[in-house]
């Protein structure tokens, strides 16, 4: 079952982008960019989502329950860590905050992953 759900997981996983900046570059402006940001953070929470209850499947336990704990924190550290660039006077927030959640559920996506990709 494990097998098919790791399968699973790669098929579903497949042409979505690695790279976290792929065609924002170039946008100009602040909108332009903060926006093709947070594409890409949607992108890769849609792929954290997706690897997250297969994480969950493949332990049992206390390593079940200790996932459950860590991904709970996580959200918490996300929300908490990119809210931080609310703060900051003036338009470059938009754009850190955005490509901090693009980076941050790039990273845990790609954690949760390596839990159960061969």
């Amino acid at each position: 079952m494990l097998i098919v759900a790791a399968i699973a997981l790669q098929v579903t996983l497949s042409g979505l982008p690695r790279d976290t900046t792929e065609g924002c570059n170039d946008k100009d402006g602040t909108v332009a960019l903060s926006s093709c940001y947070s594409e890409h953070a949607d992108a890769w929470e849609k792929r954290l989502n997706a690897a997250y209850p297969v994480a969950l499947d493949f332990v049992d336990g206390p390593r079940r329950k200790a996932l459950q704990r860590a991904q709970s924190a996580w959200l918490k550290y996300r929300d908490a860590t990119c809210d931080f660039y609310n703060l900051v006077p003036g338009s470059l927030h938009y754009i850190q905050g955005a490509y901090c959640i693009l980076d941050l559920n790039r990273s845990r996506a790609l954690e949760l992953e390596e839990y159960v990709l061969p």
